[in-house]
């Protein structure tokens, strides 16, 4: 994946990009929680936390950060968290989420928080530490 992939599809999994119609929007990180399908894709947590790999040395550089790719991350969270997580979203609000699914999302959300945190701060090897233990762990 090359920087200007890894900005697109935190776009597809932000549901920013312009073409909303398009496949990888619908079943993004965003797009696969509204509407909810029973399920998390595990590939779509991969993915942006593979596009914040490959973009980070230009979040981690010292110069200015693309607005885009935070705007992008930071939907990813709140609305995660949001829609997801949070007693009265709308997934947990209406029962479409097993309490398994919101924990593992709360998981996801929190790695890709730290990522970002950690990588703008100039900490490029912390940053996905916590993803590294995330997928040590997963017999999945």
């Amino acid at each position: 994946m090359t920087p200007a992939e890894a900005k697109i599809a935190l776009q597809f999994h932000a549901f920013s990009h312009p073409d909303l119609e398009n496949e990888r929007a619908k079943k993004g990180f965003l797009g696969s929680l509204r509407p909810y399908q029973g399920h998390l894709i595990e590939a779509n947590f991969h993915e942006v936390m593979q596009a914040l790999y490959v973009l980070s040395s230009e979040l981690t550089s010292g110069a200015l950060v693309d607005r885009r790719v935070v705007s992008d991350v930071l939907t990813i969270i709140h609305l995660g968290r949001a829609w997801g997580v949070y007693p009265d979203g709308m997934l947990r609000s209406n029962g479409l989420i097993s309490d398994q699914d919101i924990e593992k999302l709360d998981q996801w959300i929190h790695c890709v928080q730290y990522a970002v945190m950690c990588l703008l701060q100039g900490l490029e090897d912390e940053g996905f530490e916590e993803y590294r233990e995330y997928c040590e762990g997963d017999s999945s």
